[in-house]
């Protein structure tokens, strides 16, 4: 039995890998995986959460009370139903990946995939934005909350020709560098105009 003061004592940094908590033990490593299929140690992913002020907490607070509709003491709270918020997020996507595993059949050939740079592989960012979902009395779904992904893109002339497309054709590319003047653009020029129409 490993006795947990022993761990507890050491800092997460050195506690990363098996070989490094065999040397915060001074076992074995092939010790220390016995002791973790035994259960006696178990592995644990340590989220990075996000460090609030005490100014932080109060705003969190402020806006949770501003929430309530109707407060009765004979009652619960009645919070607001949320019907006027939505909710956006930006997220990063790779085009493709360095490595990346795909099934074949039998003697199918391998498919060659390749790229300028392995090292810098292009990205896009898409602009999320979702909503309360709006339910009918009869229990039907009139509105699904989902509201449209937006893609950061730039449509620009081809330069010159290529085998994949004629010169001064429209062509897709990622934007970037998604700023704040960018990001502004988006959410007035696409953004609020959907919002308007859903």
């Amino acid at each position: 039995m490993v006795p947990p003061n022993v761990l507890e004592s050491r800092p997460i940094g050195e506690r990363t890998c098996i070989r490094d908590v065999a040397s915060c033990l001074n076992l074995a490593p092939s010790t220390v995986w016995r002791l973790i299929k035994r259960g006696e140690i178990k592995a644990h992913s340590n989220p990075l959460h996000p460090a609030l002020t005490n100014a932080n907490k109060v705003r969190r607070m402020e806006w949770i009370l501003s929430l309530i509709q109707e407060y009765n003491i004979q009652r619960h709270q009645i919070y607001k139903g949320m019907c006027d918020f939505i909710h956006i997020d930006k997220r990063w996507f790779y085009l493709t990946k360095k490595t990346q595993r795909v099934y074949l059949a039998h003697k199918q050939k391998i498919p060659y995939r390749a790229a300028k740079s392995s090292k810098f592989i292009l990205k896009a960012m898409f602009l999320m934005a979702v909503a309360k979902p709006r339910w009918s009395r009869y229990g039907q779904c009139t509105f699904d909350g989902k509201i449209k992904n937006f893609p950061f893109i730039n449509r620009v002339a081809a330069v010159r020709d290529s085998k994949n497309r004629p010169r001064g054709s429209t062509e897709v590319k990622p934007t970037k560098f998604v700023n704040q003047e960018v990001y502004r653009n988006m959410l007035i020029q696409n953004l609020i105009p959907t919002i308007l129409r859903k």
